[in-house]
């Protein structure tokens, strides 16, 4: 640790027996973290032969245990902030379409390919099972997501042939997938 961080410490860390607290904290930490006893040494300012001293002790498996913890539910956090965007896009595309400009500078909507989006949204999910631990729970949420996205590119590949070129291309889809969710609706009531 630098000596003007040791500024910003409070006055139990300034003295030698907090620094080295303070300096194992950061080394068990910075470990939990990368799993480096290089990087916890370099990070902590102290050997590695210490810092694997520190790491090897039985009584400091508990707090790498807990770091880890929060590390993995930190993650499970953003993977569910990237499945809610993901899924929030991928309703906005399926109502809007994806605008075309076209030669005469009209501007044309046309069916997405919602395929990444929902992949996006499934991987996400299943990461954020995964490292919450409810797997069990999510995985009728990720059977759903899966048949959606069959649906949508069945739908879309097999309306976008039978009407490429037509006005009723964007109404045909709508329909479609007005149908798709009335279906998925009630099955997921009964």
């Amino acid at each position: 640790m630098l000596n003007n961080e040791l500024e910003l410490l409070p006055d139990a860390l300034r003295d030698k027996q907090g620094r080295e607290q303070a300096r194992k904290m950061l080394a068990l930490t910075t470990y939990a973290d990368c799993e480096s006893i290089e990087v916890a040494a370099r990070a902590s300012g102290c050997p590695p032969a210490m810092v694997r001293k520190w790491i090897e002790s039985p009584e400091n498996q508990q707090v790498i245990a807990d770091c880890r913890t929060a590390l993995r539910m930190a993650m499970a956090n953003r993977y569910l902030q990237i499945m809610h965007v993901a899924t929030s896009k991928l309703l906005t595309r399926l109502e809007l379409g994806d605008a075309k400009l076209l030669r005469d500078g009209s501007v044309v909507m046309l069916p997405v390919c919602a395929r990444d989006l929902a992949s996006i949204a499934l991987v996400a999910s299943e990461r954020h099972a995964v490292l919450t631990g409810n797997i069990s729970e999510n995985a009728m949420q990720d059977k759903h997501l899966q048949s959606l996205a069959q649906r949508i590119l069945a739908v879309s590949t097999a309306r976008l042939t039978e009407t490429y070129g037509s006005d009723k291309a964007r109404e045909v889809l709508a329909n479609e997938a007005i149908k798709a969710s009335e279906a998925d609706t009630n099955r997921a009531l009964q």
